[in-house]
């Protein structure tokens, strides 16, 4: 893996992301820490930011860019977990609790990163309880995450599931025009948000061609029938 580019930032007075973030919390001393101890990093399309088993030594808050969370299993199998969008904190569950990695981390799109160094974290927390607080809360709604796609899986059909993973990655990637999908989209990926195989992504996609629900050319999808495919989804959010 090539070493990313690191950038310059704006300041933190001025960041819309952190603004929005655990990091709302903290009084000016504590801004002018993060000032001092941040580095800006950006990862090209594809590029690996860290990998499972990894030890880790501080987090990340994507700045711009969207991330791909997967494990992988023993037969290299990738299964990918969540994605992660502007604003949103990865590989702070992994610090906090002092243990390694437990999912690697991709870029999907180039993506801007600000990291923060594990001892200034600590000390932050430290001085300023709420902001351990606001880790806690936002843990919770990570764990609520993970539950209800463990629901998904447990009870949803199949064709519930694929279309739900296309429903996913439309709010991940946009549209690029006409209601296309802005991603060439493999058949494994959404065999591995929906919980599948390849070879049953590739039946549905074929079924919800011919409805006329989606349009599917090559690893382009467009979506014709955006109300009923999440009908078909059985979405509930």
């Amino acid at each position: 893996m090539k070493h990313p580019d690191i950038n310059n930032c704006s300041t933190c007075n001025l960041c819309f992301v952190r603004k929005d973030s655990v990091f709302s919390v903290l009084t000016q001393d504590e801004i002018d820490i993060v000032e001092a101890a941040k580095s800006i990093i950006v990862f090209n399309d594809n590029e690996l930011i860290f990998k499972e088993r990894q030890h880790s030594f501080g987090i990340y808050i994507i700045v711009e860019g969207k991330v791909k969370i997967s494990k992988y299993g023993f037969e290299g199998k990738e299964y990918i977990v969540r994605f992660a969008t502007r604003g949103n904190i990865i590989g702070y569950r992994s610090f906090l609790g002092g243990e390694c990695y437990s999912c690697s981390a991709t870029a999907i799109s180039k993506t801007e990163l600000c990291f923060l160094p594990g001892e200034v974290i600590l000390k932050l927390i430290r001085k300023n309880p709420e902001l351990g607080l606001q880790f806690m809360k936002y843990l919770a709604k990570d764990l609520r995450g993970a539950e209800d796609k463990a629901i998904s899986i447990a009870q949803k059909h199949v064709r519930e599931r694929v279309a739900e993973a296309i429903l996913i990655l439309k709010d991940i990637y946009g549209y690029e025009q006409d209601n296309t999908i802005n991603a060439r989209l493999k058949r494994d990926e959404i065999a591995s948000i929906a919980g599948t195989s390849r070879e049953t992504v590739i039946r549905l996609l074929s079924e919800y061609n011919e409805e006329k629900i989606l349009l599917i050319q090559g690893r382009k999808i467009s979506i014709l029938d955006l109300e009923s495919l999440i009908q078909h989804s059985n979405r509930s959010f």
